[in-house]
């Protein structure tokens, strides 16, 4: 029964919750990745927190980077994908080019929270 009401029944968002939670998001993360085999392994620092993350390719690596950072941040269940839609952290071009690029084995990426996701949700 439960698995039908989150199929049918989703739970109306509050604007201002959302604003609270992703106020509670670090404003600047940095990123110090490298690759290994066949990952991208990224050593994250997101405000005081520390954690690493890995994904298969720079897509991967930027959902999971998100991913751990929203769920650090203890973001409610019912807010994360509202929040992870707008991937909250993009690396700059410059640097997604980077992660991109096989050749570059590694690099460090700052990443500014985008606050423009206000006036989009």
């Amino acid at each position: 029964m439960n698995l039908v009401k989150s199929l049918f029944f989703k739970p109306k968002l509050s604007r201002e919750a959302f604003e609270a939670y992703f106020h509670r998001l670090p404003d600047n993360i940095e990123v110090k990745w490298f690759r290994d085999r066949n990952f991208i392994v990224g050593e994250v620092t997101a405000g005081e927190n520390k954690f690493v993350t890995q994904g298969k390719d720079a897509d991967d690596l930027i959902e999971m980077v998100n991913d751990a950072v929203i769920t650090v941040n203890s973001i409610p269940k019912e807010y994360i994908e509202a929040i992870r839609q707008y991937k909250t952290y993009k690396p700059p071009l410059e640097e997604e080019l980077k992660l991109r690029n096989p050749n570059i084995r590694g690099a460090v990426i700052s990443v500014r929270k985008n606050e423009k996701i206000l006036e989009l949700a």
